[in-house]
């Protein structure tokens, strides 16, 4: 069992990558004041797709047609998969390091998505960075 303390309580990690995906949405959150009308609609989008998981019909009218179809998709993968499809490539790296020889197994197909889009818009971009040469090294 892994636990994080923030701040008043306590959060459990039930695989290795959740710590890592807690620190770095930490040190993603953006500063100063947040739009609570944004937060609210993330919030429930993601509320959605685990109703949807659980096989609880869920009413999706409130959201937009693209909303809606992005909540069916993500549905369809493990909250792990759903949650690591947001990261930036150079974070989803550092949650795939993290993580256990089960949760690579899981996330494999959605790190082969990543990293063919990464790479594809390096590519025409013309940047080399050192997360490009990491995936370069990682699928030669």
């Amino acid at each position: 069992m892994k636990y994080a303390n923030a701040g008043w309580r306590k959060l459990y990690f039930s695989h290795a990558g959740g710590k890592t995906r807690w620190a770095i949405s930490i040190n993603r959150a953006p500063s100063g004041s947040v739009d609570s009308s944004q937060l609210a609609q993330h919030l429930q989008k993601l509320r959605m797709e685990d109703e949807i998981r659980a096989g609880r019909n869920s009413d999706l009218t409130f959201f937009s047609p693209n909303d809606r179809r992005e909540i069916l998709w993500n549905a369809r993968l493990t909250p792990l998969q759903a949650r690591f499809t947001r990261l930036p490539m150079r974070e989803a790296l550092a949650v795939w390091d993290a993580a256990t020889t089960a949760e690579k197994a899981e996330l494999t197909q959605e790190l082969i998505k990543k990293k063919n889009s990464y790479m594809r818009k390096a590519y025409n971009e013309g940047t080399k960075d050192k997360t490009y040469r990491r995936l370069e090294g990682m699928f030669q």
